[in-house]
């Protein structure tokens, strides 16, 4: 499961730097980072900050692009 999650946001990370996709590799993105944050949340790791911050700039890039 962490290999295909990691392999989706390899595949939404490329396609928000691509102007053309950015609104879907974005919110792809957004959407990756909720489930991260919830994984770790599952299994007890309260160490998910990064997560937000990432999601952060991930939200001002789509606002603001």
């Amino acid at each position: 499961m962490l290999l295909c999650m990691a392999a989706l946001q390899i595949l939404a990370a490329l396609l928000f730097l691509i102007p053309q996709t950015r609104h879907s590799g974005g919110y792809a993105l957004l959407l990756i980072f909720a489930l991260a944050v919830l994984v770790h949340v599952l299994h007890g790791q309260w160490n998910f900050e990064l997560l937000l911050v990432y999601a952060a700039g991930v939200w001002v890039v789509l606002e603001n692009g």
